[in-house]
């Protein structure tokens, strides 16, 4: 009786010393041993893929906080890193935007924004070239002109169109200063941003039947004020259309293919592909 005990209270305890194995292994795997984690292979690998990839950040990051006579906490230099990384890609069609820079370019999308009122774009040169100035607005009372070449906003050189079309918009009542070119001569202005409302599209008519649409952009109301403007020209008797579409400043692709659908009676107006096919 008493070794048929003994063995009762060996077992019991053989299977709480197991239970408290098991708990140390699986807190192990949960949490790691001290300063290491346990983790699967393929996160590992993953993970030693991409510090093999940006080591020489990390060791550029850890010498600035090291070494730079300034305090670089407030500093958010993800952002920094992530321009350049798709800067790498040296495609002009792809850009890396903040939230606030993402912000702005989807306000200039709508055609009411604060800024200054140019339309510009990169010519075969990849020069910044202004298309267009809007009437009335601060680029236009400041003697901006189409033709003129932007060197820098607030003093800063841009690769990304995109980012510097941001950088060029703000807040109402906000300065920003424009280095320009114009015949080979440089000059310098500063302007006070204000509100921008594009019309995109104007119409008139020529020679009794003929009417003229020109289209500046393609934002988010074009395709309908196109529409209304050529009912407007058939209400007045046009059977001839101009379509002026010079120093257009590009914009929403879908804007495009709505107008363009008009016009095109079957078959494929556009199409994109994609890495995969």
């Amino acid at each position: 009786m008493i070794k048929k005990q003994k063995v009762i209270i060996i077992s019991i305890g053989a299977f709480f010393a197991g239970l408290l194995v098991c708990a140390g292994i699986l807190a192990l795997l949960i949490g790691g041993i001290g300063n290491y984690t346990l983790t699967d292979k393929a996160t590992y690998n993953s993970m030693s893929s991409f510090y093999e990839e940006y080591k020489d950040l990390a060791a550029v990051d850890e010498a600035i906080d090291t070494y730079f006579y300034e305090d670089t906490s407030d500093i958010k230099k993800s952002d920094s890193a992530c321009k350049g990384v798709v800067n790498a890609l040296d495609d002009p069609y792809s850009a890396y935007m903040t939230k606030s820079e993402f912000e702005n370019f989807e306000a200039s999308t709508t055609g009411e924004f604060s800024g200054v009122g140019i339309v510009f774009s990169k010519d075969e040169e990849d020069r910044y070239v202004v298309l267009s100035v809007y009437e009335d607005t601060p680029a236009d009372k400041a003697g901006v002109k189409a033709g003129d070449f932007i060197l820098k906003v607030d003093g800063k050189s841009y690769e990304n169109q995109d980012v510097m079309a941001a950088k060029i918009r703000g807040e109402k009542g906000s300065k920003v200063t424009i280095d320009f070119e114009r015949d080979g001569k440089k000059s310098k202005v500063t302007l006070i941003r204000d509100e921008i409302v594009v019309k995109t599209v104007t119409t008139k008519v020529l020679d009794g039947d003929t009417g003229y649409i020109c289209i500046g952009e393609f934002l988010s109301q074009t395709s309908d004020d196109f529409d209304k403007a050529l009912e407007s020209l058939e209400k007045k008797g046009c059977t001839k259309l101009i379509l002026d579409l010079r120093n257009n400043g590009g914009g929403l692709v879908s804007e495009a293919v709505d107008i363009a659908d008009v016009f095109i009676d079957k078959g494929y107006i556009t199409c994109t592909v994609d890495n995969k096919g």
